[in-house]
């Protein structure tokens, strides 16, 4: 009697893994998109956060005083004012340096007197890439609250028109 030797895989197995790997892969991309687009949202509030920090802490000097512009009781400052010379976006665009704007506001508050800060964030969009920034669409002035910033508020610039 004749031993036949069967190592391998027959192509209906093959093919069979190569379905269910198919199918995971389906389902598994969109999921893998999303994770990444919202690490990448995470990563703009960040940054919109360590701005306004570094906005704030030259807020309390007098010596940076001539950097801010004053309109009532609020005080805006730009990117590059606050020392940012250059800093890549999550996107891997630039940060728009001149029209990203922090403002702090002094305002009162069921008789205290506190201070907000808001910020505005764009992007420059490099070679045809996606380019984001932190809005908040409902305002005329597009400034956030850095106190209710979330990742809602970072748009697309497309969504601005």
């Amino acid at each position: 009697m004749k031993k036949t030797n069967k190592n391998g895989f027959t192509l209906i197995e093959l093919l069979a893994v190569i379905s269910i790997l198919a199918i995971i892969a389906v389902i598994a991309t969109p999921n893998i998109v999303d994770m990444v687009d919202n690490g990448k949202k995470q990563q703009f509030v960040a940054d919109a956060s360590d701005f306004a920090s570094k906005a704030l802490y030259k807020y309390k000097f007098e010596k940076y005083e001539s950097l801010f512009t004053v309109n009532n009781n609020c005080k805006t400052i730009t990117l590059n004012n606050i020392g940012i010379e250059t800093k890549t976006d999550p996107d891997g665009n630039n940060y728009d340096l001149n029209n990203s704007l922090v403002k702090i506001c002094e305002e009162e508050v069921n008789g205290i007197n506190t201070r907000k800060s808001y910020i505005l964030l764009k992007s420059i969009a490099n070679d045809d890439k996606k380019a984001r920034g932190i809005f908040d669409n409902t305002k005329e002035d597009k400034m956030v609250d850095i106190e209710n910033l979330t990742q809602k508020n970072v748009l697309d610039l497309s969504e601005l028109d």
